[in-house]
């Protein structure tokens, strides 16, 4: 019995996990964002580095480093529904409008199509499901590609798609 109760403990460590639990919120975070715990970006004189604080709405705070000097921001990615997702964004307000604004909104049903660049760092999206917005237009506007804040892995980011197209965004 005592064996048996070792192995148990200790199956984690050696077995592969599917996909660690998700919710909803954090598949659509790394799908369009690249947003996860511990996430990094490095691009030119900025970096970024994000910690996941909560995961329904599925919230990362992250220190955003430009030219030697740190800012913090925050997403949060809430659904209205199995389909809808709302992202808002905060920060310092002259980089983000009043401090906190509205970054997308995602409609699953139609996005047709989503694939991350080879460079890790952008994704393509197809079809009318995905709109953002900028600090110069509060209007959120379809697009068809995005930058990220985190880098993805294809394989990953394929899981994800498939996480909430065939056990999320199902039937509606």
């Amino acid at each position: 019995m005592r064996l048996l109760w070792i192995a148990v403990l200790l199956a984690p460590l050696f077995l592969p996990v599917a996909a660690a639990a998700q919710t909803a919120e954090e598949a659509i975070a790394y799908v369009f964002l690249g947003l996860a715990d511990g996430a990094k970006l490095e691009r030119g004189m900025s970096s970024m580095t994000w910690k996941e604080t909560g995961s329904s709405p599925a919230t990362y705070d992250g220190v955003w480093t430009l030219k030697g000097r740190s800012n913090a921001i925050s997403f949060a990615v809430t659904a209205t529904n199995d389909c809808d997702y709302v992202v808002r964004i905060a920060g310092p307000p002259n980089i983000v409008p009043r401090g906190n604004s509205l970054y997308a909104r995602i409609e699953m049903k139609k996005v047709t199509a989503l694939a991350p660049h080879s460079d890790a760092v952008r994704i393509d999206v197809t079809g009318t499901g995905y709109c953002e917005t900028s600090p110069e237009n509060e209007d959120c506007r379809p697009t068809d590609s995005s930058d990220l804040f985190g880098t993805v892995e294809a394989a990953r980011h394929q899981e994800m798609v498939a996480f909430i197209r065939t056990k999320v965004c199902v039937g509606q």
